[in-house]
Formats: structure tokens, sequence, C-alpha cells
């Protein structure tokens, strides 16, 4: 059987563009006891597992939402017995969040990082964060994404001017944007 710490190893062993970042989003996640979390964008599943063994040992929850099901990812959720703390919405994530009335501890965005989808995420779930919570959005330093989640970030600063500071910004895999809205 395995244990989370071997879990969490493993997703950080495997080659991928997240791989570097996921002890350290599981760590923050641990560190703000965060109960609330969101994952906007499933794909491999490699940020989800991670956020849901942090949701496991705090005793939270994650919503995650993509538009695309990926039944693999689901599969291997199941098989580690994350499942009991994972809701999955297959949904446009700017749709499902026009529906969302919550404030959430910690928000993953690591969608598909076209420039007015991405700014219009920031924006919409920026003003879902709790006071003193944090936003991530992976591929800040990608080449062809880099451009669009600046622009992304500066948008979500204008729109809630004197909200947001960039905490961390890590340049690695793909880079790694921490966000933290004020209190």
């Amino acid at each position: 059987m395995n244990t989370d710490a071997a879990i969490l190893d493993a997703l950080c062993s495997k080659s991928s563009d997240i791989a570097g970042h996921l002890r350290y989003i599981y760590d923050l996640a641990i560190a703000e006891k965060a109960q609330r979390l969101v994952e906007v964008g499933v794909w491999t599943g490699q940020s989800t597992m991670a956020l849901l063994l942090a949701a496991k040992a705090t005793g939270g929850r994650l919503i995650s939402v993509d538009v695309k099901d990926y039944p693999d990812t689901r599969a291997q959720i199941e098989t580690l017995g994350l499942s009991p703390w994972w809701i999955f919405r297959i949904a446009d994530s700017l749709e499902y969040e026009r529906n969302w009335y919550s404030e959430e501890d910690l928000i993953l965005i690591d969608s598909c990082h076209a420039a007015g989808h991405t700014e219009a995420e920031f924006i919409a779930y920026g003003a879902h964060v709790k006071p003193g919570g944090v936003m991530l959005c992976h591929d800040v330093t990608a080449p062809e994404w880099a451009a669009n989640l600046s622009a992304a970030a500066s948008a979500l600063k204008t729109a809630q001017p004197g909200r947001w500071r960039t905490e961390e910004f890590f340049t690695h895999c793909n880079g790694l944007a921490v966000l933290r809205k004020a209190k």
C-alpha cells in the first residue's frame, strides 16, 4: 500500500512540466491549512493528486474544473484512494465560476492559457480567493504562454487594485507564480 509521502515522491519524480513544483504546491497548501482548494485544468492529474494529498492532510476538499474528462486520471485517483476529497466538474471554467459563490483558500490555474480566457479566469477566480489566500498559476515562463499569463496577472491587479502581490515566482519547469490576496 502506498503512503501519501510515497505517492507525493512518485509524482515529484515523474518527468513533466509541473513535477518540479508539486512538492512546493503540496507544502504551501499544508502551510496554509488550505481546506478549500480549486484547480482549473486537470490534464495528467499530477497537480490534482498533489492537491488531493494536501486536502486529505488538512481535512479539506479539492474542486477541479476542466472542459475535458480524463478517465485515466480519474481511475488513478480512485486507485490511490483520493476520490473522497475530490469533486471533478467537466465544464468551461468561466461558465462554472458564474454559479459559484464560495471563498477558497488556494486556487491553481493551469488551463488553456489563451490570452482573453486566461485574463477572465484570473479576474473571475481571483474574486473567490479569500483574503490572505493564494492563487497559483503554472506555465508563467513557458515561451508560448508567458506573455498571456503576465497580462492576466496584470489584469487581475488592475481589476482589484492593492489586493494582490506576487509572493513567489519560480522559473523552472515552465514557471509557477504565487499571488497572495491582501487580508
